[in-house]
Order: C-alpha cells, then sequence, then structure tokens
C-alpha cells in the first residue's frame, strides 16, 4: 500500500515525460525562480501538523503510511497546482509536463503520515505552502480498479505559528 501511494502521488506531482492513460501533457509558462522558494530551507518556529483522510460513502479512508510534502506556494508551484488539481481539493487523474524543472523537487520537505493519517512538519520559517499527500486504496467497482486521489491544502504561516489542516474530501 506504502508503495502505490508513493508511486501515485509522484505521477500527480512528478510530471513525466509522457501522457498518463491518454490524459494531456502541459508547458508550464512560468519558471522555476530558486530564490522564490528558498524559504523552505529558513528555519523557524513554525509548525504545520493536521491529517489526511477521504470520506468513501460511509468509511473514512486515511492517508496512513502515505509521504505528505510541504512545497513553497512559488508561482511556478501555483501554476502546476492549478493544472492538476483546478479549484478542487483533489485530483483523481494524473497529469504529465513536458519539461519540468527537476530543481523544483528539491526545494520541498517531506514527512510520512502515521497509520492514522496524521503528520507534522516542525522547525519551519515563515511563508506560503502546499501541502500535498495520497489517499488510495483498491476498489475493484471503479475503472482502473483504484479509489482516492491526490489531496492539497494551501497554509499561509507567520513567524512562529503553528497551523492544524485537514487535507481531505469526499469520494464518489
Amino acid at each position: 500500500m506504502k508503495r502505490l501511494a508513493i508511486v501515485a502521488l509522484l505521477t500527480f506531482l512528478a510530471g513525466c515525460a509522457g501522457p498518463i492513460g491518454g490524459k494531456p501533457t502541459y508547458a508550464t509558462q512560468t519558471e522555476f525562480d530558486p530564490k522564490e522558494a528558498g524559504f523552505i530551507f529558513t528555519q523557524g518556529s513554525g509548525q504545520i501538523s493536521g491529517r489526511a483522510f477521504i470520506r468513501d460513502q460511509s468509511r473514512i479512508r486515511v492517508a496512513a503510511g502515505s509521504k505528505v510534502t510541504l512545497v513553497p506556494a512559488t508561482r511556478y508551484a501555483e501554476e502546476r497546482v492549478k493544472l492538476i488539481y483546478g479549484t478542487r481539493k483533489m485530483a483523481t487523474t494524473g497529469v504529465s509536463f513536458s519539461k519540468p524543472d527537476k530543481r523544483y523537487y528539491a526545494f520541498t520537505r517531506s514527512t510520512m503520515a502515521n497509520e492514522q493519517g496524521e503528520f507534522v512538519f516542525r522547525n519551519i520559517g515563515p511563508g506560503t505552502y502546499f501541502v500535498t499527500t495520497s489517499v488510495l486504496w483498491k476498489d475493484p467497482s471503479v475503472r482502473g480498479g483504484k479509489g482516492g486521489g491526490a489531496l492539497i491544502q494551501k497554509v499561509e504561516l507567520g513567524d512562529g505559528e503553528k497551523k492544524e489542516v485537514a487535507l481531505s474530501a469526499v469520494w464518489g
């Protein structure tokens, strides 16, 4: 399950060279700027914690063992997020990027969600971030045999601030 969740998240976020399942390939108009994303390395006293889950009919499915990623909300990241998620908090289909900037991935932090789908990022500097993860499960009733998707939430964090978030969506 962990491997499936990590592979799915990378598929959603990494931007492979070719289309995924016939989905279009996008080229970002904005270039990645390391200076704009550099605040990700600022040591601070801020904290973002939370829980990630999807409600499936009457059941709650959590991001147990899933990678949770903290991404600086730069112009480049904003454009990618808009292409992947639109205005939604969950993406259920992957997208590809024709020329993803590999430096983008080096300017992130990650952790793993525990068995209850809980996670925490400590010692964060002030800034605006995207928190992303995936919640996936086997579901023979849907095409492809998998349920779930990638979740995202934007978080603005002040100096020394502690925020708790819920990355959540409803499936089906």
